[in-house]
C-alpha cells in the first residue's frame, strides 16, 4: 500500500512537470509567431512603400497597413515626396507582444 502511494506521487509529480514545461513552450512558440509575423508585416510595408514610390513618386505610402493575421505596419518616416530625393522609409510591424523596425535607404 505504501509502495502504490509513493508511485501515486511521483507520477503526479511528473506529470505535473510536464505540464508545466509545455506551457512554457507554448508561450515561447506564440512569441516566435508574433516575432516572424511583425518582421513579415514590416517587410510586406516597405515593399508596398517601394512600390508606390515607383508608381508615382508625388505621392508616397504613409500610414498604417493592417493585415489578415492581425499584423498591422506603420509608416514612420515615408519618402520624400518627388521632386525631392526619396531618402529613407521607416517602418515599424507589430503582432501580438512583438514588434520590428525595418528601414530601407534610397540612393
Amino acid at each position: 500500500m505504501v509502495i502504490a502511494v509513493a508511485l501515486l506521487g511521483v507520477t503526479n509529480l511528473i506529470v505535473t512537470g510536464v505540464i508545466a514545461s509545455s506551457g512554457d513552450d507554448a508561450f515561447i512558440g506564440k512569441l516566435r509567431v508574433d516575432a516572424i509575423r511583425s518582421e513579415y508585416a514590416a517587410e510586406s510595408t516597405i515593399i508596398a512603400a517601394l512600390k508606390q514610390y515607383q508608381l508615382d513618386p508625388s505621392t508616397p505610402l504613409t500610414g498604417t497597413l493592417s493585415f489578415p493575421s492581425g499584423a498591422s505596419a506603420s509608416i514612420l518616416d515615408p519618402l520624400d515626396a518627388a521632386p525631392a530625393e526619396p531618402g529613407t522609409v521607416i517602418v515599424e510591424g507589430d503582432a501580438g507582444q512583438a514588434r520590428r523596425r525595418l528601414s530601407v535607404t534610397l540612393e
